[in-house]
């Protein structure tokens, strides 16, 4: 954790709650980007720059070609008699990922708890990337927009979408300029939750959302 959070998520005070859930979310959807969003076919982590070295020069030549061998190498992976061995063997090692970052902020009480929720989200994530990415439009994440005001703290979940199909696989006359799936979530420095902490930390600044003060149990300015 970067040092100049310590402060802002470590006390036991309304506002840090929220702040300590966004800062988990956030580790879950890292760690679920880098092992499962981003790379070209997941349970193959260790083929991934070949892969997409191959992609491009395909593109480069021809979209319909890449979408058919990207479908059907894809297809093949995921539907191949080791398939499900070797996703259920990379979903643990995302699972022992996750468990060991947040771990940590978990009572142990609620640790195993705590296990049963991640191999569900892992599991769910694996399956669903799995479904999208054997479809002929390039599904993928995509670089978050840039907030209108502060800086990003946290990212909750990635923004992802597909590219359009290739003109050979839309109905004729029909124009497909792709779609976002997940327009991503974040939290940014001007969050009410974090400028509501940077009150309680004795700045002086205005949060603007009254229902964040009063879902925490502080009160509004007379």
């Amino acid at each position: 954790m970067p040092l100049n959070l310590v402060p802002f998520l470590t006390d036991d005070t309304p506002a840090t709650t929220p702040l300590r859930i966004a800062y988990i979310q956030s580790l879950i959807s890292s760690i679920l980007t880098r092992h499962i969003f981003k790379p070209f076919l997941f349970t193959f982590s260790e083929l991934d720059s070949i892969f997409h070295e191959w992609s491009t020069y395909l593109l480069s030549k021809s979209t319909k070609k890449e979408a058919v061998w990207r479908q059907r190498l894809l297809h093949a992976a995921f539907s191949s008699p080791s398939a499900k061995g070797r996703i259920n063997r990379f979903a643990m090692t995302v699972i022992e990922d996750i468990e060991g970052a947040v771990g940590p902020w978990i009572e142990k009480s609620k640790g195993e708890e705590m296990r049963r929720e991640v191999r569900l989200v892992v599991k769910v994530a694996a399956e669903t990337w799995r479904s999208a990415r054997i479809e002929l439009g390039r599904v993928g994440v995509r670089e978050m927009e840039k907030p209108l005001e502060g800086e990003v703290l946290f990212e909750l979940f990635p923004r992802i979408g597909r590219e359009g199909l290739a003109r050979e696989f839309r109905g004729e006359g029909k124009e497909d300029p792709g779609c976002i799936y997940s327009a991503g979530n974040i939290m940014t420095t001007n969050s009410p939750e974090v400028l509501l902490r940077r009150k309680e930390m004795g700045e002086n600044v205005v949060v603007p959302n009254d229902d964040v003060q009063q879902e925490h149990g502080t009160s509004s300015p007379d």
